[in-house]
């Protein structure tokens, strides 16, 4: 292989982000050094569709002229909680909340929208769906993007949510395999291990994959930066031969594309290096690489790898089997087409519906919520950054304010952790109150949230408490408390339990995990 054939195969194996709405300098240029072919978009490079339209033709027109050959341009529309796009009304429900609906046909009804709505706009690879199984509640990065604590559901709605994507016109790949769902350790930070044996992995965690897999409808899989010591004593999954080659490959018998996470995270920047660690991940299997932010670090990544094919420690085969791969999944796209307004327009209406029948009561009586009253008392934090995965924070949304818009009465936007002196301060201004609801966001973490409600609860009126993502959070509640899971913190969930409210509809979703009881630490 010549030194341009291998600079134009490297390239293909890569996927690289950028700041803003437009494709900055820098980026164009590492496209034509290096002829990168694959782009990752986050919430930060979008303002609207037509905006994303705009871009996505710009980058497929730069990587063509450049590569030869299409551009994957990723995303990570999950749905929910990691939702990229910039209007609420095209953001489908995530995992956990189209599993409580109760009905697998809503995963494949969201997958099909999404992929339509995508591919329409110049996206043709959507990195879902989560295929982990939240069996851990203080997992503080998966939660709510799981469909579940059961391996069998979880395998059920993933397949349909994958048969969506798929009649919707754009790739979709399953992660992060083996599993990131019993970790309590965010991989953007630290490197997690899962202490389990390899039985007890392939009956939980590998569980989910192997179903999907064996569908035979699968393109993709992401591979998680977590040790699994049963498998692997000294590499996380990422860099594994022995996970992605063995196991996955060869054992699980799946021959699509395997992705890795984003290199740059913590769990593999600060303890195996990014540059380094994008070689070795070529060297375990990994097909394509991920440098979603940083543009000198891409640079760094790969002429790092393209220093290990010159001395030999990549071959030069493994290269062009991967390059090889992609190019002829690129093959297979088809042309963008515009979506009719009118189907536009279903669309919202169909997404809306699907939110509604997510929505899930907790302790709630047949005579459905309490009355609130003339006088009500509005409290919660606003959005923040649970993981890193996470949509940049909108500091316009707030539970309390438009709550209060709706049914008037008293507001206030508490902090993250509320410590005993903001409760104190806030209870005194709820006293005056004919009811409470209070929102939580991740409370089982900030349990300065939870002790807020429980102080609320003592004043003993009528209390409704709202779980804004992960619904373990519902576990605290006393018995004269009313609990409401929303699975995302977004204007349309927002508007969905104002509706619910205002005309005491009964939710209508089932959980899809276990609330265990929480003891407040």
């Amino acid at each position: 292989m010549n030194s341009t054939m291998l600079t134009e195969y490297i390239g293909q194996m890569f996927a690289c982000g950028f700041p803003g709405t437009e494709m900055p300098e820098d980026f164009i240029a590492l496209v034509k050094k290096y002829k990168v072919g694959n782009v990752i978009l986050f919430k930060h490079n979008i303002t609207s569709l037509a905006q994303l339209k705009t871009l996505c033709t710009d980058i497929q027109t730069l990587i063509t002229t450049e590569t030869g050959h299409p551009a994957f341009i990723t995303i990570d529309q999950e749905g929910g909680a990691v939702s990229r796009l910039a209007e609420d009304y095209y953001n489908v429900p995530g995992a956990m909340a189209l599993a409580a609906t109760g009905d697998e046909l809503n995963a494949y009804t969201a997958g099909k929208i999404t992929g339509e709505i995508l591919h329409a706009h110049g996206v043709n690879f959507d990195l879902a769906p989560v295929l982990d199984v939240n069996s851990n509640p203080r997992n503080p990065v998966i939660g709510v993007r799981s469909y579940g604590d059961d391996p069998t559901l979880v395998g059920r709605y993933g397949l349909q949510m994958v048969r969506g994507l798929t009649a919707g016109g754009v790739l979709s790949a399953a992660k992060h395999f083996p599993g990131h769902g019993d970790t309590s350790v965010d991989s953007h930070l630290t490197l997690p291990t899962v202490h389990k044996s390899k039985a007890e992995l392939e009956q939980m965690e590998i569980a989910p994959f192997a179903h999907v897999i064996k569908s035979g409808l699968l393109p993709a899989i992401t591979i998680s930066h977590i040790l699994f010591p049963a498998i692997d004593e000294q590499f996380p999954a990422t860099i594994s031969k022995k996970i992605v080659t063995d196991l996955l490959k060869e054992e699980l018998g799946f021959n699509g594309l395997v992705i890795s996470d984003c290199m740059e995270m913590k769990a593999m920047q600060t303890y195996f290096g990014t540059a380094e660690s994008a070689a070795a991940a070529i060297n375990a299997g990994i097909e394509l690489i991920f440098i979603s932010h940083t543009i000198p670090t891409a640079c760094a990544a790969i002429e790092t790898v393209t220093r290990a094919c010159a001395d030999k420690q990549i071959s030069a085969a493994t290269i062009e089997q991967a390059a090889e791969k992609i190019i002829g999944l690129k093959k297979q796209f088809k042309p963008a087409q515009p979506l009719p307004e009118k189907t536009m327009e279903e669309y919202r209406k169909t997404i809306a519906s699907l939110r509604r029948k997510t929505l899930t009561g907790y302790h709630l009586p047949e005579s459905g919520f309490p009355n609130l009253g003339s006088k009500p008392f509005f409290a919660g934090p606003q959005p923040f950054i649970v993981t890193n995965v996470s949509n940049d924070v909108d500091n316009s949304i707030s539970f309390a304010r438009s709550m209060q818009t709706a049914f008037g009465g008293t507001s206030i936007d508490t902090s993250i952790d509320p410590d005993d002196t903001e409760i104190t301060r806030i209870v005194a201004q709820a006293k005056s109150a004919t009811g409470i609801a209070a929102a939580s966001y991740n409370g089982h973490v900030k349990q300065g949230q939870l002790k807020l409600i429980q102080a609320l609860a003592r004043l003993h009126k009528p209390m409704i408490a709202v779980a804004l993502r992960n619904p373990y959070d519902l576990g605290c509640l006393p018995d004269n408390v009313c609990g409401l899971a929303a699975y995302e913190y977004s204007n349309a969930a927002l508007s969905c339990i104002t509706e619910m409210l205002k005309t005491n509809a009964k939710p209508e979703g089932h959980f899809s995990v276990a609330i265990p009881k929480i003891v407040l630490e």
